[in-house]
């Protein structure tokens, strides 16, 4: 059960991406730019969205480095 449960969460999951849609500015922001140009809107929802990706990835591995280490030491 928890196998068919795990397959039919990953089909669920690629099915609505292909549905959803995003709001007309960030949708139209990356394919109707120019990255040469000075004030590239598209540059920055991407550089920002990056930026954030990477504070949240290094709080998590900061977390999880804690977790591990305090486990391993209370093991000893």
């Amino acid at each position: 059960m928890p196998r068919r449960t795990g397959l039919l969460t990953i089909v669920f999951v690629l099915l609505i991406c292909g549905i959803v849609v995003a709001c007309p500015d960030c949708q139209d922001s990356v394919a109707n730019t120019d990255a040469k140009q000075a004030t590239n809107v598209a540059a920055g929802y991407n550089a920002s969205i990056y930026l954030m990706l990477g504070a949240f990835f290094a709080v998590l591995g900061l977390v999880l480095r804690v977790l591990v280490k305090a486990v391993r030491s209370s093991q000893s």
